[in-house]
């Protein structure tokens, strides 16, 4: 897909100018569902875009939920719902899916698709299932992708990112996109901005500790700034 390569010239370009590139963003998925309108009674190509975000850059988070290659947009969920015999049952940032860093990556996005057609099936077209957007500097990867059929039920399958699926009314398709690396030592994250993010829902409290070294207070969403002293310097001296 168009943003391996161009997380492959900008790896490159991070050997000579690390601090003029971002770590490698997500992905985006185009799902294709083709099937039989019941409502209209005739048959129908239901195409999809669900893009994720952009790596972590040297003084700045990655942005949330646009391409990181070229103007992209999600497609509005009003728009495919009036057109298509789909729902849109769910459409959110990842939590826990952007790549660690002094400057966090993106989070994933995901996007549930309820397909209300008669018997019909899936292209799908994604990516970053088995290998994650690397960090750069010290960043982290972000989370792996995934495509999962009727997710939360015994018959729950993770799909191919590249196969076509057979579909039956009624099957929920659960396209999750992949977090973006993250940019620089997580370690040198303002504690501040890491408390942010949870209360944005970006991190959670046990991510912030484990990550970050930052002490959360779950009750009051403030910084425990001498635990974190603390937490962060047993962290450096654990590092080889």
């Amino acid at each position: 897909m168009q943003q391996r390569i161009v997380d492959v010239i900008l790896a490159a370009l991070a050997q000579a100018v690390p601090d003029r590139v971002i770590a490698a963003s997500s992905h985006w998925a185009n799902p294709i569902f083709e099937g039989r309108d019941p409502r209209r009674g005739k048959r129908f190509v239901y195409y999809d875009i669900v893009v994720g975000g952009m790596g972590g850059r040297p003084h700045k988070d990655g942005a949330e939920a646009v391409c990181g290659s070229f103007n992209l947009e999600n497609i509005p969920v009003e728009v495919n719902e009036s057109n298509f015999p789909i729902v849109i049952e769910r459409l959110e940032l990842i939590p826990d899916s952007g790549g660690a860093g002094k400057f966090r990556g993106s989070c994933g996005l995901r996007k549930d698709i309820r397909f209300l057609g008669e018997a019909g099936s899936l292209s799908n077209l994604t990516d970053r299932h088995k290998f994650a957007p690397p960090g750069l500097r010290g960043g982290q990867p972000g989370a792996l992708g995934a495509t999962i059929l009727n997710p939360g039920t015994e018959g729950a399958q993770a799909l191919h990112s590249k196969a076509i699926q057979p579909i039956a009314h009624g099957d929920l398709v659960s396209m999750r996109v992949s977090g973006s690396g993250g940019y620089g030592d997580p370690l040198a994250r303002d504690p501040g901005l890491v408390a942010r993010d949870v209360a944005l829902g970006y991190v959670s409290i046990e991510a912030a500790r484990e990550w970050y070294g930052v002490v959360v207070d779950p009750a009051t969403g403030a910084v425990d700034l001498e635990a974190t002293a603390a937490l962060r310097q047993s962290a450096k001296e654990r590092t080889p």
